[in-house]
């Protein structure tokens, strides 16, 4: 139908298999059951068409991010236009002015404090807000404060490509030149001096360098313990701990079955762990032993289970909530292996804390949560 260059998706509200597409010229397309039921365009909606560099209009509906908050509400960006963030509530489109810069506007992140996180063209980020304020007659409407991150605010590069929020709330973000880590986001609004921070490690030769400096980071995923998978364009992809001080894995097509070292995209599976890695020379994945979290332990499962005699790989346990102490004892009470959960899945080599191999028997799994309910 004339609709091409889709370069941003968004799940629907109705079932999984209701979706909502971004393109780069065509507007926003609705799919329900492979069938495509709308086409919004800058008919009866908030969009509009982009400006060129000379103020005309063109004929292109720039929709570079979608993506939900936590009231439901879709939130789109709206590149190249007076009004370049648009919310969709299912009934009514508002348009809200930003800091851009006059920047071509991308990816948009809804975090969990109800802000906005908006990819800018090699001009840093800027984070928005709503604001609820009432006019002279007493009449409540509502508006949009922005404020940029660049280069001179923290950020690694003004050439961001990709942020995610972590289960505490701060956001990564990943630059052309490295990570920038965004800590109490809150802040943000509250001090002009807020900055984006690196993370520093210390090297085996006694140094203390930047994680991850001058390498390009094209997505960051973070995983259900809270650690963070990082894809590189050249370097292959790395799982770091929840502070990113320890680099747990790195992975590259030389040390693994990685399938390229360019590494453009990462999506986990919440539920099972499996981490997809999308690669320049097609798609792989890699089982890891980290779930979503889980508030009750309703719906523990452990396996393999039995496990079957000659087996060499871990024995998981799943359906825990995060930090969970698991304690491995034999049926007369012994303890054999402790550990604690990351996310919600906790792993054992079928080993006693000296390395042997138990016997074969009946071992139960004790586990207890950090706040003992």
């Amino acid at each position: 139908n004339g609709i091409y260059d889709v370069v941003s998706v968004a799940p629907g509200p109705i079932s999984n298999t209701h979706f909502f597409a971004g393109t780069w010229n065509s507007g926003v397309v609705e799919f329900l059951d492979n069938s495509m039921i709308n086409h919004y365009t800058d008919s009866a909606t908030a969009l509009r068409v982009a400006i060129d560099d000379n103020g005309n209009e063109t004929e292109y509906i720039r929709v570079g991010g979608l993506d939900y908050d936590v009231h439901g509400n879709m939130w789109m960006t709206n590149s190249s236009t007076n009004k370049p963030l648009i919310k969709y509530s299912g009934e009514e489109w508002n348009s809200f002015d930003l800091q851009t810069g006059g920047s071509m506007s991308g990816k948009i992140l809804c975090t969990n404090n109800n802000q906005y996180w908006i990819q800018l063209r090699k001009n840093g980020l800027v984070v928005a807000r709503e604001v609820s304020l009432v006019n002279s007659l007493g009449v409540a409407y509502t508006e949009i404060e922005s404020v940029a991150i660049k280069e001179n605010d923290g950020l690694e590069s003004n050439t961001v490509n990709c942020f995610a929020e972590d289960n505490e709330g701060s956001v990564w973000v990943g630059t052309s030149l490295g990570l920038s880590v965004c800590y109490l986001p809150n802040n943000i609004f509250n001090s002009s001096a807020y900055r984006a921070e690196p993370i520093l490690v210390n090297t085996e030769d006694g140094y203390v360098e930047k994680l991850f400096e001058n390498t390009e980071i094209l997505d960051i995923h973070v995983d259900g313990g809270n650690r963070k998978w990082v894809a590189t364009k050249s370097n292959g992809v790395f799982l770091i701990s929840d502070d990113g001080s320890e680099t747990i894995h790195h992975f590259t097509k030389e040390n693994s079955p990685l399938l390229d070292n360019t590494i453009s995209q990462i999506c986990i599976l919440e539920d099972s762990g499996e981490v997809f890695f999308l690669t320049g020379s097609g798609v792989c994945s890699y089982r890891s032993n980290a779930t979503k979290s889980k508030n009750t332990f309703e719906d523990v499962i452990v396996f393999p289970n039995p496990v079957k005699r000659g087996y060499a790989g871990e024995i998981a346990i799943t359906g825990l909530s995060d930090n969970t102490n698991v304690k491995v004892t034999d049926i007369s009470g012994n303890l054999v292996f402790e550990t604690r959960s990351v996310g919600g899945t906790a792993t054992w080599n079928g080993r006693k804390f000296n390395g042997e191999k138990v016997a074969t028997g009946v071992y139960l799994f004790l586990c207890t949560n950090v706040d003992f309910t």
